[in-house]
């Protein structure tokens, strides 16, 4: 198995993760994020990740999503 590190940024003000119904989740806020190159189908590019105690899962990716007024 490969392990790799990673440089961990710390966000300026964390930020506060809810859960479906309201309330906090037990995992905390997110205090960090990570950059790294991502790789698909040829194509690179370097992203920023948030970093977040997750309990069940290994790994969620997001997508930022842009609303209109």
């Amino acid at each position: 198995m490969k392990f790799v590190t990673y440089r961990l940024i710390k966000l300026n003000q964390p930020i506060q993760v809810r859960n479906v119904d309201g309330t906090s989740n037990s995992g905390g806020a997110i205090t960090h994020k990570v950059e790294v190159n991502m790789f698909y189908k040829g194509h690179v590019e370097r992203v920023q990740m948030d970093i977040y105690e997750l309990e069940k899962t290994n790994m969620i990716f997001g997508h930022a999503m842009a609303s209109s007024s």
